[in-house]
């Protein structure tokens, strides 16, 4: 059925406070910056490099007092005014214990403006950048900027988005007001993730007065282009990500020198043109074939894997944990052959067939000698199908993840899954992303085909970044026969809810990262175990929360007395203390994405 879904965006809130004194800056941050109830560490906020001096007594302010010249800070000089640009910057800290953070990130622009009513500066200004573009003024008033420009170069791009292996257009430019002709030239630019230019990983593709050695070093079509004006100089940077970056953000500075200046008159600045904009998408491929045979897969892929020209490095190409076999002889075609059973498949079985899934997976290697990547990485689902003419199997299937839900099927065909629902529980959930903080609903079940009825329990579950569930980092957040830990290690609101049918069982989970995450996907795995209806729940088949003490979904609120401790033994298949009989199977989601909040937070005086 079709639902009328809409990813809800979060609000941008407003919780800092400037004062700009002769030469020094006071900033004030609520511990609830994001209007969430959620207090921030004052270890995780730092404007710059500077660290939080103190708290406002009787309050929950936390407070910075600083030179303006100190924290990193920026000055640039307008024709007017000058202006000192700080980075208040938070980086949420994981939870004690585990790997996760439910706060987001932010980066904050903070502005001191100080009328300029004449020239002050003894030294020529280094101009840097800010996002999205900045300009520096050399001593005498020589304006030096860096802007980014649309694909004919006509005017400055509204948009400062861009896929991997786009054109980005720069152009550097120096003002000169009734000045002799100056050329402009770019001497030397840093990338990096954050707006410090020494903060690793960087990556110098502009050196040695005004070389472009990004082409050379990566084979990239960066370059220069030729020159149409003295006072400015345009040039192409295609695009590209850090290896494991934290951030799909980059920051570009870079030291600009003209030949020569002497004293101006400022003229005023045109205003800009509106012009219309729209971001490309990318085009997904298709470059990659199966034979399916009695035991064996055989993959081919091709090197040109996204069609873009650019042949993948066969180290980095696996399906499931098993590397690349060769090179089809003559071609520029990779390929792989295993065994059906090999190279973690998963093995999934349904009324007609036996289903084999592989994850083929891609991970785009650093240039050499640098920390960036220009390819896209993949993981493409690949699947044997075989018609099922009788039970095969003589042992219960132990299958584990196949995006986006996967299914667990016994050898008495009792199907265990797991669902994301809509925020009613009425329909099944048709998009798989979130914010931080939002509510996950997940759902459950077991299906039963000609089977006395059965009552279903979440026995335990696991998060990780990646399918494999022993990957690290991995956040178990129910353990210990049906204890939803979260709650009471995080101070969540994630919780079972009431039951309402005997064969399903559903639970809310708060959003969260893993910190310092390289990917905003989250893989749930879970060990579902189903009793007979009939059958009270015991201290090994519960579904208990925590809210000030724990509490059975049920009801039964004693058999969750043991989850500050241990509920019975662990290891093997344990018969219930009530001596009934159970079923125990595997299901997954993922990935369930999990963005930060985009926010724009500014403050100025």
């Amino acid at each position: 059925m079709a639902v009328d879904f809409h990813l809800r965006q979060p609000v941008t809130p407003s919780s800092v406070a400037i004062q700009c004194g002769e030469n020094r800056i006071h900033v004030e941050v609520q511990q609830d910056l994001f209007s969430n109830g959620q207090l921030i560490q004052p270890s995780g906020l730092t404007l710059g490099r500077c660290p939080v001096v103190g708290l406002v007594p009787g309050s929950k302010v936390l407070f910075f007092e600083n030179e303006l010249q100190d924290c990193n800070s920026v000055l640039m000089m307008t024709q007017d005014e000058l202006v000192y640009t700080f980075a208040l910057t938070y980086t949420p800290e994981a939870f004690a214990g585990t790997p996760i953070i439910r706060s987001d990130g932010a980066v904050i622009g903070v502005q001191c403006h100080y009328q300029r009513f004449h020239n002050v500066s003894s030294n020529a200004l280094k101009p840097t950048w800010v996002p999205y573009a900045s300009t520096a003024v050399g001593e005498e008033v020589l304006l030096f900027s860096l802007k980014l420009m649309m694909d004919d170069w006509s005017y400055e791009r509204p948009s400062n988005s861009y896929f991997l292996g786009d054109i980005i257009n720069i152009e550097a430019s120096v003002k000169v007001y009734n000045h002799v002709p100056l050329r402009v030239f770019v001497d030397r630019c840093v990338a990096t993730q954050v707006p410090d230019v020494n903060a690793l990983p960087r990556y110098l593709f502009i050196e040695n007065h005004g070389c472009l050695v990004d082409a050379k070093v990566t084979a990239s079509s960066s370059r220069f282009m030729p020159r149409s004006q003295e006072d400015k100089i345009w040039f192409q940077l295609e695009a590209f990500m850090f290896q494991g970056g934290s951030s799909p953000s980059i920051y570009i500075t870079c030291v600009l020198k003209p030949l020569d200046w002497r004293f101006p008159i400022v003229p005023e600045v045109p205003s800009k043109m509106a012009v219309d904009f729209h971001l490309r998408q990318p085009v997904t491929p298709s470059s990659v074939a199966i034979q399916c045979g009695e035991n064996r897969i055989h993959v081919e892929v091709q090197q040109d894997l996204f069609s873009n020209g650019q042949l993948i490095q066969p180290s980095g190409l696996t399906l499931g944990r098993c590397p690349v076999v060769g090179l089809v002889p003559g071609s520029k075609v990779l390929f792989f052959e295993n065994e059906l059973q090999d190279c973690n498949s998963v093995l999934m079985m349904t009324q007609d067939e036996l289903v084999y899934t592989f994850a083929l997976t891609y991970t785009p290697e650093a240039f050499a000698g640098t920390p960036i990547i220009r390819s896209d990485g993949a993981v493409i689902g690949v699947q044997c199908h075989y018609q099922r003419f009788q039970n095969v199997s003589s042992n219960a299937l132990k299958p584990t993840w196949v995006p986006y839900a996967s299914t667990a099927v016994g050898e008495e065909v009792l199907l265990f899954s797991l669902k994301l629902m809509m925020d009613d529980w009425s329909y099944e959930r048709p998009s798989n992303s979130y914010f931080l903080g939002d509510i996950i609903n997940i759902e459950a079940s077991v299906k039963v085909y000609n089977h006395v009825p059965l009552r279903v329990f979440v026995d335990r579950c696991v998060a990780t970044q990646v399918p494999d569930v022993n990957a690290l980092p991995r956040y178990l957040f129910i353990e210990n026969h049906g204890c939803l830990v979260d709650a009471k290690v995080t101070a969540s609101s994630s919780r079972f809810m009431p039951r309402s049918q005997e064969d399903k069982i559903r639970f809310q989970l708060e959003a969260f990262m893993f910190q310092g995450g390289s990917s905003p996907s989250i893989y749930i795995t879970c060990v579902l175990k189903a009793t007979l209806a009939s059958a009270p729940s015991d201290v090994l088949h519960k579904s208990c929360s925590f809210a000030n003490g724990w509490l059975a979904a049920d009801g039964n609120h004693q058999v969750c007395g043991c989850c500050d401790s241990t509920c019975g033994l662990d290891g093997g298949i344990a018969a219930s203390p009530s001596g009934g009989v159970q079923w125990e199977g595997k299901a997954s989601l993922g990935p369930v994405v999990v963005q930060e909040h985009k926010k724009t937070l500014a403050g100025s005086q």
